[in-house]
């Protein structure tokens, strides 16, 4: 079921146009053809079929439509010659591959063909099967000198990178003319997202600072840099950003695995289903969307009578139509409501049956529920906090809930930084030798049942001779207020405060420019 899903998201664009499409899989070729290039019938093509930023001048290409049955991978014949399928008790022909080039330079199958088509051959090479590893990348920067957060295109002063497989504990190092990184921990590579679980402890140093320790534990999404750490006296500091990338064995990114053909680009088809989604419409309501399968959908039918492939098992990966939907569901296309209309790029299925059936919505309710079936998204507009709340526990089976980090900063004649995950332990120290620590900061912050964060802290700073601080407490504060910790002084002075301030974000919202 997971595959089935994974294949839906990352085939729906490819699906929701209607004209031939030209779309490249990074795949090896055995899983296209048994025999690789020694198949009968491939023939080395002396020109490209046609332009495509697929096809570059001087790459080695190969016409596979012309391989016969027998040397295929065992699948129906239906991916090469029109035949007719059976999809709801109604007779389809499903159309033929136009062309199909194996590009032996770049590792990439590229194929013209119809959507079906394209479904159906996205299927059969079950691309999310492939081996991957996770690269991940640690930078250290040095804090602007006002103290603002790192861009997204503040060059490192260090920087270091390294291949990690799932669950495995990593040790890299590297060090050049008094600038070092060293890290230790382990990366764990979910099974059906682009996130992973890092434990990470990360010694730093530049030139003219004291050396930076930082040990934590968060979730990372692929392709997104965290900034996770700082410590700034307001003079100097260092920032540290991690980022990860899953790859294929060769070091082609997951995401790029799968490549429409757009004009003279090739863009990745990405489609978010991790988050349940709520926007602000107006001043009273609310627009809330979660990606669904119209498989899924099915699971809403009053009748019950849920199957996994409910248009029919002989095509059983194929997905189901709007048509079908309204033939099996009697669900109505209608156009959004007005307040909503330019979030959406046609017509939707009207499917408040389907949920008032779950008693999610009472016969007086204002709300509307529609399936938009070319995003393969369902949605509510209400002004009911209720309804909505319903709407979401309903929903929760069929999405996958957004990780929570924690974002701590303590604020004082500078800043410290730490980025955790609740019940977890996590560190910062500066050091000027292995046995003088001169500040340290030590946390461990945990969510409560109503959203606030409860943390310990031990907090110690002797990086100045003439003043010293430290406490070891434990406080309880609401996401996104600031507490005063600590305050002494001879003359009253804000420099001379210890401020927190924490917040609890999504990992999927999480930025570089992040305060």
């Amino acid at each position: 079921m997971k595959t089935f899903l994974f294949l839906a998201t990352i085939c729906w664009a490819a699906l929701s146009c209607h004209a031939a499409e030209i779309v490249a899989w990074k795949v090896p070729l055995w899983r296209f053809v048994e025999r690789g290039l020694d198949a009968e019938g491939i023939v080395r093509c002396e020109s490209a079929p046609g332009p495509s930023p697929f096809f570059k001048e001087g790459d080695e290409l190969w016409d596979l439509k012309g391989i016969p049955a027998e040397a295929r991978i065992k699948e129906d014949d239906s991916f090469w010659n029109p035949v007719e399928i059976n999809a709801g008790g109604r007779k389809e022909t499903s159309p033929p591959i136009e062309w199909a080039i194996w590009n032996a330079t770049s590792g990439r199958l590229v194929v013209k063909a119809e959507n079906q088509s394209i479904w159906q051959l996205c299927y059969r090479m079950r691309v999310s099967e492939q081996p991957k590893q996770c690269r991940l990348t640690a930078e250290v920067l040095e804090v602007p000198a006002d103290g603002g957060p790192p861009a997204g295109n503040s060059e490192a002063a260090a920087s270091l990178s390294w291949v990690t497989r799932s669950a495995q504990e990593f040790d890299a190092r590297w060090e050049s003319e008094g600038k070092m990184i060293r890290v230790l921990g382990s990366a764990r590579m979910a099974e059906d997202s682009l996130l992973s679980d890092i434990k990470i402890d990360v010694t730093c140093a530049l030139n003219d600072q004291p050396v930076m320790k930082f040990n934590s534990t968060f979730p990372i999404q692929s392709g997104k840099p965290i900034w996770v750490a700082r410590d700034f006296d307001g003079k100097k500091g260092m920032d540290l950003r991690i980022s990860s990338s899953f790859e294929l064995l060769d070091g082609t990114p997951v995401a790029e695995i799968m490549l429409l053909q757009k004009g003279d680009q090739a863009d990745p088809i990405k489609v978010d289903r991790h988050e349940f989604k709520k926007y602000r419409i107006g001043k009273k309501s609310w627009l809330a969307i979660q990606f669904l399968s119209p498989n899924e959908l099915m699971n809403f039918s009053p009748s019950n009578e849920v199957s996994e492939y409910p248009f029919g098992e002989a095509a059983p990966f194929s997905e189901s139509t709007a048509d079908q939907l309204h033939e099996k569901l009697g669900l109505l296309e209608v156009e959004p409501p007005k307040a909503i209309r330019t979030w959406f790029d046609g017509p939707v299925l009207n499917v408040c049956s389907l949920f008032q059936g779950m008693g999610m919505m009472s016969d007086g309710s204002r709300a509307f529920v529609g399936y938009d079936p070319l995003a393969k998204g369902v949605f509510l507009l209400s002004d009911d906090p209720d309804e909505l709340g319903k709407f979401e526990q309903l929903l929760l089976p069929s999405c996958n809930l957004s990780p929570e980090i924690i974002i701590a900063s303590f604020n004082g004649g500078g800043q410290t930084r730490l980025v955790s995950t609740s019940g977890v332990r996590c560190c910062l120290e500066r050091s000027v030798d292995e046995h003088q620590v001169i500040r340290s900061l030590v946390i461990e912050p945990l969510i409560g049942e109503s959203g606030d964060i409860e943390m310990r802290i031990d907090y110690r700073d002797e990086s100045d001779g003439s003043h010293k601080q430290s406490l070891k407490s434990a406080v309880t504060l609401n996401s996104g207020e600031t507490s005063v910790l600590l305050n002494g002084f001879l003359v009253a002075d804000e420099s001379s405060s210890l401020r927190l301030s924490a917040i609890i974000q999504s990992v999927y919202d999480m930025g570089e420019e992040l305060r």
